[in-house]
């Protein structure tokens, strides 16, 4: 038998295990054939190549994994590194910006005897794809967070509100104290409508809790899946396909929340702005009268 089948057979059931977890036979050839490209001599290419294939014979790379000796491509790199930096440092650099290089752009799989200009090329389109996909990731984060404010605004706006209408009464006392006597009809209206509100808001509260509550459980679902593609070194933006169907759901939900309590409210504001605009009226006019600092006689009123 000869030395190349010899030598063939002594490696043949070694494995590589890739970084997308593919398997694929030892092969010396490929390694001398790297390391001669990165910049060694034939000489220096032998020397590291057979000190590999040493460790590959002598076992001392390899694991078992369910019955199969394998290592990760990156190990092995990191070897055919150490061992070109003891006699070609320059090589060794080359060899590993490549592999630097390959681990970023290996949506593309640019083969190491490719041109420079070709790499280049290769690097800067996977840059443009990379920089698409991370916009439209931040985009969508930036919307999934504009829907979570946004509901978070409608239970304000209901709180809001009601905080309006109970200052009502307050604000009426408080002009009538000052011999305000006009727009007698200011305590009815505010009767009126705080009557509107305690029927009103009970059930436009619970609604909107319930609603709400289920638009930021799915708004943190999306935020989460969202960090995970920040995190992504695939930059397909066939992966963002189910997170964009998911955001669109949720527009669909927080517009028919709107439009749901915006038809609830609308009536509610209308009667309390018209209160409000006729008792500020009142209010400037106490507060004039007021700064007039003259005494006032007995039964005499603002108005």
């Amino acid at each position: 038998m000869s030395k190349v089948k010899k030598r063939s057979l002594g490696v043949e059931k070694r494995w590589v295990r890739k970084s997308d977890g593919r398997l694929e036979a030892f092969n010396r050839s490929k390694i001398r054939l790297g390391v001669l490209k990165a910049g060694a001599s034939r000489k220096q290419a032998s020397q590291v190549t057979n000190t590999i294939t040493k460790s590959v014979r002598m076992r001392e790379l390899f694991n078992n994994v369910e019955g199969k000796k394998e290592v990760s491509s990156a190990r092995l790199s990191n070897v055919v590194i150490a061992e070109l930096q003891k006699i070609n440092s320059d090589a060794a650099e080359r060899f590993s910006n490549y592999r630097v290089r390959n681990q970023k752009t290996r949506g593309t799989r640019i083969p190491f005897g490719t041109s420079t200009q070709s790499r280049e090329n290769a690097v800067a389109t996977d840059e443009s794809q990379r920089l698409m996909y991370n916009n439209r990731v931040n985009a969508l984060v930036s919307e999934v967070s504009s829907i979570s404010q946004q509901t978070s605004n409608i239970t304000n706006n209901i709180e809001s509100l009601n905080d309006q209408v109970q200052s009502l009464p307050t604000r009426i006392t408080r002009v009538r104290q000052n011999n305000y006597r006009a727009l007698t009809h200011l305590e009815t209206d505010q009767a009126s409508l705080s009557e509107m509100w305690s029927q009103l808001s009970p059930n436009l509260r619970a609604i909107t809790s319930q609603r709400s509550e289920t638009v930021h459980f799915k708004t943190r679902e999306l935020q989460s899946v969202l960090t995970q593609h920040q995190r992504n070194s695939n930059y397909d933006l066939g992966n963002l396909q189910n997170t964009e169907s998911g955001l669109s759901q949720l527009r669909l939900t927080l517009s028919d929340i709107q439009s749901q309590i915006a038809t609830s409210l609308t009536p509610i504001q209308k009667q309390y702005q018209n209160i409000d605009k006729e008792l500020r009226m009142a209010e400037s006019t106490v507060t004039l009268v007021s700064d007039a600092s003259f005494p006032w006689i007995e039964e005499e009123t603002p108005i």
